[in-house]
């Protein structure tokens, strides 16, 4: 399905890609698994139940690890978590303006 979507893509037009981008609907929900807490982390986006910053696990990524090396590094992770911290760093670069909030988590 992956390769599918890829050449999809490819075949799109710059236009057709740019209203894809501009309309794209979120595919993963990161609220439920994102908190921010003043008294956690430094205040820093992070999983919630956890300590681990959003930017913290994007650097690991940025570092070269894998989904694997990852979870087994952090137990208490999960590839949903993780996925939710890539969607909330994407929503964070997007034009959108993202306040994330932590009620109750």
């Amino acid at each position: 399905m992956a390769r599918t979507t890829k050449i999809a893509v490819q075949q799109m037009t710059d236009e057709a890609f740019d209203e894809l981008v501009r309309t794209r609907h979120r595919v993963v929900d990161w609220e439920p698994f994102i908190a921010i807490d003043p008294e956690i982390a430094f205040g820093k986006p992070r999983v919630k139940g956890t300590r681990l910053a959003a930017e913290f696990i994007l650097d690991l990524y940025a570092a070269g690890w894998s989904d694997a090396q990852v979870l087994e590094s952090y137990p208490n992770l999960t590839i949903e978590a993780i996925r939710a911290v890539f969607a909330y760093a994407a929503d964070c670069v997007s034009e959108k303006q993202v306040a994330p909030w932590s009620e109750n988590e």
